[in-house]
């Protein structure tokens, strides 16, 4: 599955819980892990952000 598809078709939870169980369960180079880590947190970034926008835009 292209992984474009596969981001629009799971919620950010949902896909940053799959990149855990898959790192947990399958063998990954270092750069592989390492590009897993940095986009689970590039994830939950992007999360707070929106979160804090749309308490933002409901205060208003």
């Amino acid at each position: 599955m292209p992984t474009a598809l596969l981001m629009r078709s799971m919620s950010d939870n949902e896909l940053v819980n799959d990149l855990t169980t898959r790192q947990a369960v399958e063998r990954f180079t270092p750069v592989e892990r390492e590009l897993l880590s940095r986009l689970k947190g590039l994830l939950e970034d992007y999360e707070a952000v929106r979160d804090a926008l749309e308490q933002d835009g409901d205060a208003l």
